[in-house]
């Protein structure tokens, strides 16, 4: 806004105070920093090993995300799945043995649900 108000000329000289500036900035900042070009980044070693981790997530090997952390993860995966089979089993053993009462355990529960209200 402030610069379309101004005329080209003085445009011009603008960009050109501006690069100048710019380059002597940069200039001092390559000569007269204190890091070294070579030096080695200060990084800790617990968050140099969870990078290197994350490294082998990152490879296409046509593996699932949950089939690349090794043996720990199939265990825990394998456990998982077994544990809802376990699960869906004794659902549909509660279920059947719910539905199919005996006549004797009808009238039980039937009493005990009377005396209980």
């Amino acid at each position: 806004m402030f610069a379309a108000s101004l005329p080209k000329a003085s445009l011009a000289t603008l960009s050109n105070i501006s690069l100048t500036r710019v380059g002597s900035v940069a200039a001092s900042r390559v000569f007269l920093s204190t890091t070294r070009a070579n030096a080695k980044p200060n990084v800790p070693a617990g968050f140099a090993a969870i990078k290197e981790r994350q490294k082998t997530f990152n490879i296409d090997n046509g593996l699932r995300v949950h089939q690349r952390g090794g043996t720990m993860d199939k265990v825990l995966y394998n456990a998982t799945l077994l544990l809802i089979l376990v699960g869906a089993v004794e659902w549909v053993r509660v279920a059947y043995t719910l539905s199919f009462l005996p006549q004797n355990r009808k009238l039980i529960v039937f009493r005990f649900v009377l005396l209980s209200s």
